[in-house]
């Protein structure tokens, strides 16, 4: 096979690995679209302010803010404006009081042929946490980032090139804009979490918008700028499409990073190890592996100073192991500009405890 041949042969099966994320994400009875808690309460305390009263008592204030803000509902939001685009996301909104300072809020960045829609299930139902009551946002991917092309634009977000600056980074600060003068939020409470490659999304954020940044948890993911990530694609070359800054990072955030259990090379998942391999005929296969990258990341992440708790699980490629009230917790207890994670002295209880390490940052 000449060298074109194996470069689409390989683009191919790059976007045959990644859309595999769907039924793994769909089909996870904690990933499932929750109709019983995602409906839009009408809550006296969330009322339209016509008086452009104090933002963080939680009133829905519309006066004085952008357009484009103005429109933004509890739920689902269609055609909000980011540059030259639009862009769809659902917002869930806690009832009750924001705190002093304002509400914290979690960006869920789904998988690859998944939806807002369905992934919104799994973060929603806790945005009324006694441990931390939050504002989720769950973005929809931009269409012009999907697998397509040669070479491909995106794997549903925007995160191959990101030398060139990030679309979904840039909805990421338009969201945070119209919440800010919308309802209130805590600056040092801004959270990233994902699946697959929406993990790689919550990472890129660490990258292009560290200073935002309070702590990220992600199920297998990976830092694609780190070369050992890079080398653990085969062929090598799928490497080459990828161009990601320098991890150069002042704010030093933790991160629980989670993924499948390592396995040898007979491992084909998506049980067992959290690995995928896509038959290229004669060019051999295209192989990612999740298990791995989550290893490098494991010690990538540290070795730049950050703190990770590191967890492994044995069910493959699936939202697994530590879930999202263990994550809750997690981003509570570690807001912008904690170093030195509090875990250092010991794990919570419960799944964190059951499955994962801490890792310290070198510093």
């Amino acid at each position: 096979m000449n060298t074109r041949n194996l470069l689409l042969a390989t683009l191919f099966a790059f976007a045959g690995l990644f859309a595999c994320d769907d039924d793994s994400s769909s089909n996870n009875a904690n990933n499932v679209n929750n109709t019983n808690n995602v409906n839009n309460v009408n809550n006296v305390n969330n009322v339209n302010n016509t008086n452009n009263v104090n933002n963080t008592n939680n009133v829905n204030n519309t006066n004085n803010v952008n357009p484009e803000c103005a429109a933004l509902v509890d739920g689902l939001n269609t055609a909000f404006p980011v540059g030259a685009r639009t862009r769809d996301f659902y917002l869930k909104i806690p009832t009750g009081t924001a705190p002093e300072a304002g509400w914290p809020v979690v960006f869920a960045w789904h998988g690859v042929g998944d939806s807002a829609a369905n992934f919104r299930g799994l973060i929603e139902p806790q945005v009324d946490s006694t441990v931390m009551p939050f504002i989720a946002v769950t973005p929809d991917n931009d269409p012009a980032y999907a697998m397509s092309g040669i070479p491909p634009a995106g794997i549903d977000w925007d995160i191959l090139n990101l030398n060139d600056g990030s679309a979904d980074a840039d909805l990421f600060d338009a969201i945070l804009v119209c919440l800010e003068q919308r309802w209130g939020i805590d600056e040092d409470h801004v959270h990233a979490t994902g699946f697959s490659a929406g993990s790689i999304m919550a990472d890129s954020l660490g990258v292009v918008r560290n200073a935002a940044i309070a702590s990220i948890f992600t199920w297998s993911g990976a830092y694609l700028g780190f070369q050992n990530n890079k080398d653990d694609l085969q062929p090598a070359m799928a490497g080459g499409m990828i161009n990601w800054p320098a991890f150069e990072t002042a704010n030093k955030y933790a991160q629980v990073i989670v993924h499948g259990a390592d396995g040898d090379d007979t491992c084909a998942g998506p049980s067992g190890c959290d690995k995928y391999t896509v038959s290229m005929g004669m060019g051999g296969n295209f192989v990612a592996n999740f298990n791995h990258m989550g290893i490098n990341d494991a010690g990538n992440l540290p070795a730049a100073g950050h703190d990770v708790i590191h967890c492994e699980h044995g069910q493959g490629h699936t939202v697994a192991g530590p879930g999202v009230a263990a994550m809750v917790r997690f981003f509570a207890d570690h807001p912008r500009g904690v170093v030195s994670s509090p875990y250092a002295s010991g794990l919570p209880a419960g799944p964190l405890a059951d499955d994962c390490v801490h890792v310290p940052g070198t510093r």
